[in-house]
């Protein structure tokens, strides 16, 4: 196999992941109306419970403003809560409601 159809199997195959990404994506906005990035947070808030909003940036691999855009709609959805630090109230904690640990069940 020359490089030249290496590349090109390769390019192949990534085509089919996004392209599987992309119907997953549909079926769950469909379904649960959430977005893939949104189904992430979620899920690393649920592993560790009162996350740091800085924390979970880095845990999804997102900016902090987007990030925090993708949590405001969790929250007007009621699925997370923030919650201010008892002892520093310049740190932001996300923690799921009852109605998020729900829809991820």
């Amino acid at each position: 196999m020359n490089e030249l159809d290496h590349t090109e199997g390769i390019l192949v195959s990534l085509r089919r992941i996004i392209r599987a990404i992309a119907i997953h994506s549909r079926q769950l906005a469909t379904k649960h109306h959430l977005t893939v990035p949104q189904l992430l947070v979620l899920r690393e808030i649920q592993r560790e419970s009162d996350v740091p909003m800085g924390r979970l940036a880095a845990m999804v691999n997102l900016s902090r403003p987007t990030l925090s855009s993708i949590v405001d709609r969790l929250v007007r959805r009621e699925l997370v809560a923030r919650i201010r630090d008892g002892h520093d109230r310049r740190i932001v904690r996300a923690r799921l409601t009852g109605a998020g640990e729900e829809i991820l069940a």
